[in-house]
């Protein structure tokens, strides 16, 4: 995972023990949150402390720059398919 991801064990976790912490920049949070769905995950529960604070952050700052990395795979996936197409309607 990318050097975004922390885990501590220090204070009691409220959401149970498969919880994890995601801290660093927005970049660093945006880019561990991509590589947890190119793994499968589809669903977070995201919760920060201040809430309000942190809700800001993460709207303002966080979630656009996931939404900019979905579509760049998005358009990565894509040209990856069409060379594929490409290739096999050479080769026939």
């Amino acid at each position: 995972m990318a050097d975004a991801l922390s885990v501590d064990r220090s204070s009691p976790d409220p959401h149970g023990a498969p919880a994890i912490a995601l801290v660093g920049s927005a970049n660093e949070i945006a880019s561990a949150i991509i590589e947890y769905k190119n793994v499968g995950v589809s669903q977070f529960i995201m919760s920060g402390w201040p809430k309000l604070e942190e809700m800001l952050f993460f709207g303002k700052d966080v979630l656009p720059l996931v939404r900019e990395k979905e579509n760049q795979s998005s358009h990565v996936r894509v040209d990856r398919q069409s060379t594929a197409s490409d290739v096999r309607s050479s080769s026939v």
